[in-house]
């Protein structure tokens, strides 16, 4: 049976499918080897970034940052067939909101990649500045040009051959919360270029691990890469979250654990990453195709007036505030104002 690789795409406002089909499907992508008519002659090209802003905006926390435990970046991983790309955006955001219909619609007019050929995969980072904040959309609109020009780059170094394989491993890092079963697989796509790693994307479902509710950092995920490209010289490693929904790290206080703690953590994720790359993979070259479903989630029907006055008195919903942005206090009952 083929094996699904599933993301939730927190880059965007409304809820995605990437319909998966074919021998072996990956994230809105599928290379298949069976299925191409002739061989086929993959290229790659990456391209790295730091994406620190310059200057104080809201983090995730609802907190202005006080200082930096390191810097967060952006990375991007193009694999083109010659008759068309994938090209792969990770960032240390939690979300990429404003940038993302910029981008999607610069990449179609500029570079004819369709949206369904973009993947946009955020590692759900909390310390790092949130975009659903309006003095933030400058920086939503500044990252959309820095990630194009990051694409362009990676499309300029593309070279080939490129073998590209697939592998799944455990990884017994996450605990669950409620009554689902922990999810421990550990999914990567590992790109060489003869002997030479050349990039490699993984994916794990949990949240990450963060130290501090004021200071800029990378999350676990991002300690976890910069010891993958250390071992890996010349090769990028690129993270994207998967669906972690109700799994958190297996220490700390839900995502909240010490530095050290932080660290640890990429190292372990660095290391079964690295055991999984020895390992035996499934070759998964071959014609590049991708699709791209948006699913609608209607509301429910509009509340009577008698139920929006009895949830006004029960929760004291302020009725004078307006529609307030994140992190306002009131977000939360925006919806029984509106």
């Amino acid at each position: 049976m083929p094996r699904t690789w599933l993301f939730r795409d927190s880059s965007f406002a409304r809820p995605l499918s990437f319909a998966l089909t074919l021998a072996l499907p990956l994230v809105g992508g599928v290379l298949d080897a069976r299925t191409a008519a002739a061989p086929v002659e993959l290229k790659a090209g990456t391209a790295r970034a730091v994406i620190t802003p310059d200057e104080p905006l809201t983090l995730v926390t609802g907190k202005l940052p006080t200082g930096k435990l390191h810097d967060i970046y952006a990375r991007v991983l193009t694999l083109n067939d010659g008759a068309g790309r994938l090209v792969f955006v990770t960032y240390d955001l939690n979300c990429l909101d404003v940038a993302t219909p910029l981008l999607r619609k610069r990449c179609r007019d500029e570079l004819q990649i369709d949206p369904a050929r973009l993947i946009l995969l955020a590692t759900h980072n909390h310390a790092a500045p949130i975009q659903i904040v309006p003095a933030n959309f400058a920086y939503g609109r500044r990252l959309a040009d820095k990630l194009f020009a990051m694409i362009q780059e990676a499309i300029a170094s593309e070279r080939g051959p490129v073998k590209v394989e697939f592998a799944v491993g455990p990884a017994y890092f996450v605990r669950a919360i409620g009554n689902a079963p922990a999810d421990y697989d550990l999914q990567l796509l590992k790109v060489t270029r003869g002997d030479e790693l050349c990039a490699v994307l993984f994916t794990f479902p949990t949240h990450p691990l963060q130290s501090s509710e004021t200071l800029i950092d990378t999350g676990h995920p991002g300690y976890a890469l910069d010891e993958l490209e250390r071992q890996y010289p010349g090769a990028l490693a690129m993270y994207g979250d998967a669906c972690g929904g109700n799994q958190f790290p297996d220490r700390g206080m839900i995502m909240t654990g010490s530095h050290e703690q932080v660290q640890q953590l990429g190292h372990e994720l660095a290391v079964a990453v690295s055991e999984l790359l020895q390992r035996p993979a499934r070759d998964v070259t071959g014609r590049l195709k991708a699709s791209l479903e948006v699913l609608s989630l209607p509301l429910a029907p509009p509340l009577s007036l008698a139920e929006t006055e009895a949830l006004i008195a029960a929760k004291k919903v302020p009725l004078d505030v307006g529609i307030v942005p994140y992190p306002h206090p009131d977000r939360g009952t925006n919806w029984i104002r509106a």
